[in-house]
Formats: C-alpha cells, sequence, structure tokens
C-alpha cells in the first residue's frame, strides 16, 4: 500500500508572536503504516539535508497517511 509521509515544520520569528508553520511531503512509496511510524531518525536526517535545518524549524508533527496526499503549503 502507498502511504505518505508528510510533515509539519514551525518557524518562531521573533517578533511575531504565532510560528510560521508549513506542511511538507517526505516521500510517497509503498510501505507498510509501522515502517513510516518508525521513520523519525530517516526524518531528522532528511530535515538536516533542506532549507529548514537548524534550531530555527522544528518539526512539529509527523503524519502517515494511506494513498496519494498534497500538501496544504504554509498552515
Amino acid at each position: 500500500m502507498q502511504i505518505t509521509i508528510a510533515v509539519v515544520l514551525c518557524h518562531s520569528l521573533g517578533a511575531i508572536p504565532s510560528p510560521v508553520c508549513r506542511e511538507e511531503i517526505i516521500v510517497k512509496d509503498d510501505m507498510s503504516m509501522h515502517a513510516c511510524i518508525i521513520s523519525q531518525a530517516a526524518i531528522a536526517d532528511w530535515k538536516e539535508k533542506t532549507i529548514f535545518r537548524g534550531d530555527s524549524w522544528k518539526i512539529t508533527r509527523i503524519k502517515c497517511i494511506p494513498g496519494d496526499y498534497s500538501p496544504r503549503g504554509a498552515i
């Protein structure tokens, strides 16, 4: 079954009280739901290789969604 792994990343800006958040697709692949659930280490590695690296971007949610899924972008 195809599973989509999506993460919600939030960035705190000093002068703005509420964080800016984005939803990003990590992978769409045939895998089990269990493999998706235990993929936290791979997601942390992905984050460090993207524009979201560093301490200012926080992963606030990891979602394992059955089937095809499209991100909402800015949340």
